[in-house]
């Protein structure tokens, strides 16, 4: 989890754990059937060596890892299983036979489409599940001792699977118990807490079931994932046509709620200068044409600049990306892509350019993909400048859907679809933005918590390089870049909004991190007015932009507070000054 701490949830181990049950609920309806389940089986290992990027054939380590990541998907909190599990299973499916030159249980069986393996592991899982559940009726009715020191780590993805039934109770208690001190401490009653934890496990419970196709998402993903961390099946199949559809997920797909572009005009309260602030969360199929319209309202509005927040935007449709980067520098190169067979493209805007106004493009860790690929392509052409609080996540990898009835041939109902990573994509100068990102031209020096990068996944794709395209560049030298990060850095130096935003960010990633937190309410209860107090400190901070929307939805966001968008605003501030629409197109040519 990421985020300001937020001491009116008071829900910090509740909401991580029901994110990890329901990581595949949403993509799964309970009791879908699916067709030919051998089959489809069959078809993905078939398909992935043939289609994905890296033409890597299915192996002894490919599945391996598969048998690894269902145990991961199945049991994401590591609570479920037990460590004996483990080693029971890979001995049995893991390990070649001893005839020499034969390959393990799991190779054959993926090969055949025997779905044996993921019925024994998902079988062994509902037992495990069932012999926890029996055991907490006790830890839901009453209320636990929080005089007592104990301990409960939040976030439990990295830590290894309980080795007994015990360990494996314990950790459930403190859970539960941890729980318990969230919703009293939200103010729940004890008769309400028991109720609502109740409910959530009885939901929880629900969750659990597997039908054939959750069982099939979960395996065949697992397998999918032995790939690259982007690949993955999907029981239920969407609106896919032909062989191979190109689409470009978000990073996280299923996890975007909020497809709207939300638009606001920032008045400098001194001056009373104006300038629009743009935020997209995921780059949906029409944006760009939104973009272009709410531009041309920005400018009538008076906007001396443009603010593009792509804050938390994990990608979407590269298409509407590429031409969303068109409206600000023209028609012409956005970015490469290499396919698996080598062969390197360029992907082209066919927009005129409908905005000269400077230009500063916010972005943060979770800016992936397709957002990576424009805030990439604005800082090649020296149109915009970069602001952020780090690199991007790094995610240089397109991914293609391929309807499994393609494959198998029509006549036995939807076989769901595959998705997989078959390209890569570059800068227009040809430096990779896999597992790199794109490095701001000014730095916010925000406190980062726990989210992994694309460069820490297991089975990333390796970054390379291709030939650069010529393109034409505007006028943001390195010189003018320094002196905004000087003024910048001024700014921040005397911010105390900056530090009372990073003391909240610590607080946040103590208490939702994978470091032990202590179970007495005492000192759960000191973290939460701690966290009060901050924001309260927060709220009575002076602001010197003052945020109007002009989108339905967006009143309520523009006026949280916000360091790193008052920052971005102070930044396009100071890129204006002095400075003509000509200085922010392009005026020369790259080699």
């Amino acid at each position: 989890m990421s985020g300001v701490y937020s001491p009116d949830s008071g829900r910090w181990f509740s909401a991580l754990w029901l994110v990890s049950w329901s990581w595949m609920a949403c993509m799964i309806h309970a009791g879908q059937d699916v067709a030919a389940p051998n089959r489809i089986c069959q078809a993905v290992a078939e398909t992935l060596p043939r289609v994905h990027y890296t033409g890597r054939p299915l192996d002894e380590e490919i599945a391996r890892d598969a048998l690894r990541q269902y145990f991961d998907l199945l049991d994401r909190q590591h609570m479920v299983f037990l460590q004996s599990d483990l080693e029971e299973f890979s001995q049995r499916y893991g390990l070649a036979p001893d005839c020499i030159g034969m390959s393990s249980v799991m190779l054959q069986s993926l090969r055949r489409g025997d779905l044996t393996p993921a019925r024994e592991i998902q079988s062994r899982y509902a037992q495990r599940f069932a012999e926890r559940i029996a055991s907490i009726g006790p830890w839901l009715k009453s209320s636990p001792d929080f005089g007592v020191e104990e301990y409960c780590v939040p976030d439990r993805r990295r830590a290894g699977w309980p080795r007994t039934v015990a360990e494996a109770n314990e950790l459930w208690r403190l859970r539960i118990k941890s729980e318990w001190l969230d919703e009293l401490l939200a103010g729940r009653t004890v008769g309400e807490t028991a109720a609502a934890l109740s409910e959530a496990y009885e939901r929880k419970v629900r969750l659990s079931r597997f039908d054939e196709g959750r069982l099939l998402h979960y395996y065949l993903s697992a397998l999918a994932k032995a790939y690259d961390p982007h690949s993955a099946y999907y029981a239920v199949r969407g609106r896919a046509a032909g062989a191979l559809r190109e689409t470009a997920t978000a990073r996280n797909e299923g996890e975007v709620s909020d497809k709207r572009l939300l638009v606001g005009m920032v008045t400098q309260r001194e001056t009373g200068k104006r300038h629009a602030v743009l935020r997209l969360s995921v780059f949906y199929r029409g944006c760009a044409l939104e973009i272009k319209n709410v531009l041309s309202l920005a400018m009538e509005k008076g906007a001396e600049g443009i603010v593009l927040d792509l804050r938390g935007n994990q990608g979407g449709n590269i298409d509407e990306a590429v031409e969303a980067a068109g409206l600000f520098v023209g028609e012409g190169p956005v970015a490469r892509y290499r396919e698996r067979e080598g062969r390197v493209r360029t992907l082209f805007s066919r927009n005129e350019c409908a905005c000269a106004l400077p230009l500063v493009v916010l972005v943060d860790g979770e800016t992936a993909s397709a957002a990576e690929m424009l805030a990439a392509a604005m800082q090649d052409y020296r149109r915009a400048v970069i602001v952020g609080s780090g690199a991007t996540f790094g995610k240089g990898t397109m991914q293609g859907v391929v309807p499994l009835e393609s494959v198998i041939g029509g006549g036995i109902g939807d076989c769901g679809e595959l998705k997989v990573t078959f390209r890569q994509f570059y800068r227009v100068t040809g430096a990779a933005v896999q597992g790199r990102g794109v490095e701001p031209d000014v730095l916010i020096p925000l406190f980062k918590g726990h989210d992994a990068r694309e460069a820490e996944l297991a089975r990333t794709i390796a970054a390379d390089a291709v030939q650069a395209v010529s393109i034409g560049v505007g006028m943001l030298d390195r010189e003018w870049l320094e002196r905004l990060r000087e003024r910048s850095a001024q700014r921040l130096k005397q911010s105390d909004e900056l530090e009372l935003v990073n003391q909240l960010r610590r607080l946040t990633t103590r208490v939702e991190g994978d470091e032990p937190v202590s179970l007495r309410y005492e000192s759960r209860r000191l973290d939460r007015e701690r966290g009060l107090q901050l924001e309260s400190e927060l709220e009575q901070l002076p602001r010197a932009w003052n945020y109007e929307a002009l989108t339905s939805g967006g009143g309520t966001v523009f006026a949280r507070r916000d360091c790193t968008l008052d920052e971005a605003s102070g930044v396009l501030r100071d890129l204006t000054e002095g400075k003509t629409r000509e200085s922010f197109v392009a005026t020369e040519s790259t080699p």
